[in-house]
C-alpha cells in the first residue's frame, strides 16, 4: 500500500484515496439530505454509519497486518513489537465498539440510558480531551518531525519511521474535521448525529495514516529479514 501497486502511485494511498473518502463522508453528511446523512452516521446509533464502520475496518486491517508482519518476521524482538502492536489495535478496535456491547443490545433490542450510553474510555468526560492532546502531539512528532529526520537515525531505527507523504494524510484529516466544524457551526442541514463527536472525521483520518504506517514498515521488514542472517533468532 506504500509502493505503487496495481498501477496506482503512493499518492493515491497518501492523498487521493483520504481526500476522495473525506470529501464524501463530510458532503453526505452535511448534504441536508437524511437518508444521505444517515449513510454517514445514523441519529439513531452513529456505530452503525459509514463513518464510524470505516474506523473500524482500517483498524481490523491494521490488526491482521501486524499479527502477520508478527509471523513474517525473523527477530524475537521485533516480533514481540508486532504483538504487542495488533494487541493495541485490538483493544482500540473494542474501545470503538463499545466491546461489542451496541451491537449485542441492537440484536436483543435494548436502548440503554443516555446516561449509560458512554461505556468506553475515550469517550469519558475529560479522558477525550487527553487522549486527543496525547495523539495530536505524538503524531506531529512521529509523521511531521520524524520523517525529516529520518537520515539521522540508525538504519535501525529509521526503519521504523513513515513515510514522509504521511503528512498528507494528516492534512487532510484536519481539513476535513475543519470543514465539518465549520458546517457544523454554519449550516442548518446537521441532524445531530455528531453532536459533540465532529472530530470523528479527523479520527479516520488519524487511523488511516497509522495503517499506512504498519504497511510501510512491514514491507521494510520483511525486505531487511530476506538478506539478515537467522542465527540468533
Amino acid at each position: 500500500m506504500t509502493e505503487a501497486q496495481g498501477g496506482r502511485s503512493p499518492l493515491f494511498f497518501y492523498l487521493l484515496l483520504p481526500l476522495g473518502v473525506q470529501a464524501l463522508l463530510v458532503g453526505l453528511f452535511f448534504s441536508g439530505n437524511r437518508t444521505l446523512a444517515e449513510l454517514v452516521a445514523p441519529v439513531a446509533n452513529r456505530e452503525y454509519g459509514l463513518l464510524e464502520n470505516l474506523q473500524n475496518l482500517v483498524l481490523l486491517a491494521m490488526v491482521v497486518s501486524a499479527f502477520k508482519a508478527m509471523g513474517e518476521e525473523v527477530h524475537k524482538g521485533i516480533r514481540l513489537l508486532w504483538g504487542g502492536l495488533g494487541l493495541f489495535a485490538i483493544l482500540i478496535l473494542l474501545e470503538e465498539v463499545d466491546f461489542g456491547l451496541h451491537y449485542y443490545e441492537s440484536l436483543r433490542g435494548i436502548v440503554p440510558e443516555e446516561k449509560a450510553a458512554i461505556r468506553n474510555l475515550h469517550n469519558q468526560r475529560g479522558v477525550l480531551d487527553v487522549i486527543k492532546l496525547v495523539v495530536d502531539v505524538g503524531f506531529v512528532l512521529l509523521y511531521v518531525v520524524a520523517p525529516w529526520l529520518a537520515k539521522r537515525f540508525p538504519s535501525s531505527v529509521a526503519v521504523l519511521i513513515p513515510d514522509r507523504r504521511s503528512i498528507l494524510v494528516l492534512l487532510v484529516a484536519v481539513a476535513a474535521s475543519r470543514a465539518a466544524h465549520w458546517l457544523e457551526d454554519n449550516a442548518s442541514t446537521d441532524f445531530g448525529a455528531l453532536k459533540g463527536n465532529i472530530s470523528e472525521f479527523r479520527e479516520l483520518g488519524t487511523y488511516w495514516v497509522a495503517l499506512l504506517h504498519v504497511r510501510t514498515v512491514k514491507r521494510r521488514r520483511a525486505s531487511a529479514s530476506s538478506t539478515e542472517p537467522h542465527a540468533g533468532v
